[in-house]
C-alpha cells in the first residue's frame, strides 16, 4: 500500500521529462475539484493510463476524506453514493474524453469494481494495476464487437456480480462480529465457572469415549486395544480440542476485560471486511470441494479457514479480542502460496473476469454469482448455528444470573464431575476386562 504522495513521486522520477507542470507533483490544489484535475494532467502527461488515473484519484480522495473524517461515508452500500462520480467524469473527460475505457455511464461500475480490489491501494506500477487495465482493454474490445443485446446482458450480468460481492462483504463481516461476541460471552462466563465447568465437560467427555470403547469392544470382538484405540482416535481428538479452546478461552478471560470495546476504526473495518471476502473466495470449505488438491493442501487451506474465523489477535500475542488485519494478510498470503503450488490461479485472476469473448464473460459472471451466493447462504447458516447454540445461551444466562444462581450452578457442575467420573471409571473398567478375556489372533479358540 502506497500513499498518493509516494506514488506521485514514483512517477516524477519515471516520467519527469514528460511532464511539463512537475510543480504539481508534490502541491495539490487545496481546492480539491481543482486536485481531481491536476492530477488527470499529471497521469496524461506521464502516459501511465486511464486506469491508474482513476487510482490516484480514488487514492487522494480516500485521503481527503479521511482526513476530514468522513470514512464512514465510504464503507459498505454508501460507498459509491457519496463518491464523487460527476466530478471524476468531469476531470478525466478533459484529458480521456477518446480514451476507449473511459465512459460516463460505466464509471460508477469501474469504481465499484477497482474498490472491491482495492487498487485504490496498489502502487501506481504495480502488477495489479496493470493486470486489471489489460482486462479492462480485453472487455472493451470484446463490447465492440458484440451486438446490443449482448452488452447490455453483460451489464446485467456485472452489475449483479458487483452486488453479490458486495453483500458476501457484509455477511461475512457479520459473521466474524458473532465469533468475536461469543468469545467475549464464554471469557466473560470462564471468569466465574471456568474450574467447574471445564472439569465438568473433561469428565463428560471422558465418560462418553468409555461408552463408545465399550460399544466398540462388544460389537467387534476380533479388535484388539490398538485397533480400538485407533477407532476412536478422531473422537478423542475432537474432545481435547475442544478443552484445548475452554481453557485458551479461561486463560484470556482472566486478562481481558469483559467490557472490550470491539468498535475497530473505520478504516480498518473496511480492510477486515475486503480481507475476509477475498480469503472466503481462497479456503471456503465449499470453494475447495472443486478444487484439485492433495490431502496436506486441503487440511492446510482448511486450517487457514479456521484460524481467520477464531480468537486471534496480532502476530505479536497482543490484543487478542479483536479483528487483526495483520493476521488476515498473513493468511492471504500463506493461501495464495499452498495454492499458486497447486497450479491454481491466483487470487488476483479470481476475482477479475475472465473470458475470450463477451458471451464467455457472461457465464463466467453468471457461474460467479452461484458461487458467491451459495457461499453466502452457508455463511449465513453458520451465524444461524451459532446464535442458536444451547451451551452459549446456558453461558448467557448464567452470566447475567444472580449470584445465588451462579454458586448452585457452581455446585452442580463439581456434582455432576464428579458423577461423570465415577462412571466413567466403570466403563472403563468393564471395557478393560472384556478386552482380556478377547482371544488373540491366532491363539486356541
Amino acid at each position: 500500500m502506497t500513499t498518493l504522495h509516494e506514488d506521485l513521486e514514483t512517477i516524477r522520477s519515471n516520467h519527469m521529462p514528460l511532464l511539463a507542470t512537475a510543480n504539481t507533483i508534490t502541491e495539490l490544489s487545496p481546492d480539491h475539484t481543482r486536485a481531481y484535475s491536476e492530477i488527470v494532467d499529471i497521469a496524461h502527461q506521464a502516459g501511465i493510463g486511464y486506469i491508474r488515473a482513476v487510482a490516484l484519484l480514488l487514492k487522494y480522495e480516500t485521503e481527503r476524506q479521511r482526513e476530514q473524517g468522513n470514512v464512514k461515508e465510504f464503507l459498505g452500500n454508501s460507498l459509491l453514493s457519496d463518491w464523487p462520480t460527476t466530478e471524476f467524469a468531469a476531470a478525466l473527460q478533459t484529458r480521456f474524453a477518446d480514451d476507449p475505457l473511459f465512459t460516463d455511464s460505466d464509471l460508477i461500475m469501474l469504481l465499484t469494481e477497482m474498490g472491491m480490489l482495492c487498487l485504490q491501494n496498489a502502487e501506481t506500477d504495480s502488477d495489479a494495476l496493470a493486470w486489471f487495465a489489460r482486462q479492462r482493454q480485453l472487455t472493451s474490445e470484446q463490447a465492440a464487437d458484440a451486438d446490443t443485446a449482448t452488452r447490455r446482458l453483460f451489464g446485467i450480468r456485472k452489475r449483479e456480480w458487483l452486488r453479490a460481492n458486495d453483500e458476501f462483504g457484509n455477511i461475512i463481516l457479520r459473521r466474524e462480529d458473532c465469533v468475536l461476541r461469543v468469545e467475549m460471552l464464554r471469557q466473560a462466563f470462564l471468569q466465574t465457572f471456568s474450574t467447574e465447568f471445564i472439569a465438568e465437560k473433561e469428565q463428560s467427555g471422558r465418560l462418553e469415549t468409555a461408552r463408545l470403547r465399550l460399544k466398540l469392544i462388544k460389537e467387534n470382538p476380533e479388535l484388539d486395544s490398538a485397533e480400538i484405540a485407533e477407532r476412536l482416535r478422531e473422537h478423542i481428538e475432537e474432545r481435547d480440542e475442544q478443552l484445548r479452546g475452554y481453557q485458551l478461552s479461561a486463560a484470556y478471560g482472566l486478562t481481558v476485560a469483559r467490557d472490550i470495546d470491539t468498535n475497530d476504526s473505520k478504516e480498518d473495518l473496511e480492510t477486515a471486511r475486503h480481507l475476509l471476502r477475498r480469503l472466503a473466495m481462497l479456503t471456503h470449505p465449499d470453494r475447495l470441494q472443486n478444487l484439485d488438491l492433495t490431502h496436506s493442501q486441503r487440511r492446510q487451506l482448511n486450517e487457514i479457514w479456521s484460524s481467520t474465523h477464531a480468537l486471534r489477535g496480532d502476530r505479536d500475542g497482543h490484543g487478542m479480542l479483536r479483528r487483526s488485519v495483520e493476521t488476515l494478510e498473513y493468511n492471504l498470503k500463506l493461501a495464495e502460496q499452498i495454492l499458486e503450488t497447486a497450479g491454481i490461479e491466483g487470487l488476483d485472476a479470481a476475482l477479475t473476469i475472465q473470458g475470450d469473448t463477451l458471451q464467455e464473460r457472461i457465464c463466467w459472471l453468471e457461474r460467479a454469482c452461484k458461487e458467491i451466493d451459495a457461499q453466502t447462504v452457508a455463511i449465513q447458516a453458520e451465524i444461524y448455528a451459532i446464535s442458536s447454540d444451547q451451551e452459549l445461551r446456558f453461558m448467557r444466562a448464567l452470566v447475567d444470573a444472580p449470584t445465588t444462581v451462579q454458586e448452585e450452578q457452581r455446585a452442580l457442575m463439581k456434582k455432576n464431575a464428579k458423577s461423570y467420573r465415577k462412571e466413567a471409571e466403570r466403563l472403563e473398567k468393564e471395557a478393560d476386562q472384556l478386552l482380556s478375556l478377547t482371544p488373540k489372533s491366532g491363539g486356541l479358540h
